[in-house]
């Protein structure tokens, strides 16, 4: 814990979790972490979206179909309506992550801010690009196995 040199009330106490901004360990700490966030999502998004083209390609019709559909559907949904739909399952209070880890019998579930930690929020922030990104993959691949012959 440090002290504010310039502040005189008890609220002054910080305690300090990470390099002071601007510093060259906190700029490679954010720098590492952000390389990391993005290779582990894009590496996830390409298998889920090939693994689900590759689905595709050997459904049936009304299937294939239905799946399409239902990609689409998650694919066009608003931003701000997923991001709501995405708070109600990780509330730390009345989440449906929590009630159902819970219920499950897991220890310490009840309550867990998924948000707050970061472990968990690089967790739940990669699983929500993930989501959001797999429809376009998915369908872009599909697209370009459609185009290849058989032979």
């Amino acid at each position: 814990m440090s002290r504010c040199p310039t502040c005189t009330s008890a609220s002054a106490w910080s305690i300090e979790l990470m390099p002071a901004a601007g510093t060259p360990a906190a700029v490679k700490a954010t720098t590492q972490s952000s390389v990391a966030f993005c290779v582990i999502t894009a590496f996830v998004t390409v298998a889920v979206g090939g693994a689900i083209a590759v689905l595709m390609n050997a459904l049936g019709r009304w299937a294939r179909l239905v799946l399409q559909v239902s990609l689409l559907l998650a694919w066009a949904m608003p931003v701000v309506a997923a991001m709501t739909v995405w708070i109600w399952l990780v509330d730390w209070r009345r989440g449906l992550l929590n009630w159902l880890l819970v219920r499950v019998g897991v220890d310490g579930a009840a309550g867990h801010n998924w948000l707050a930690e970061p472990l968990s929020f690089f967790v739940i922030a990669s699983v929500i690009v993930v989501w959001m990104s797999v429809p376009f993959v998915a369908l872009s691949i599909y697209a370009g196995l459609t185009q290849v012959g058989t032979e």
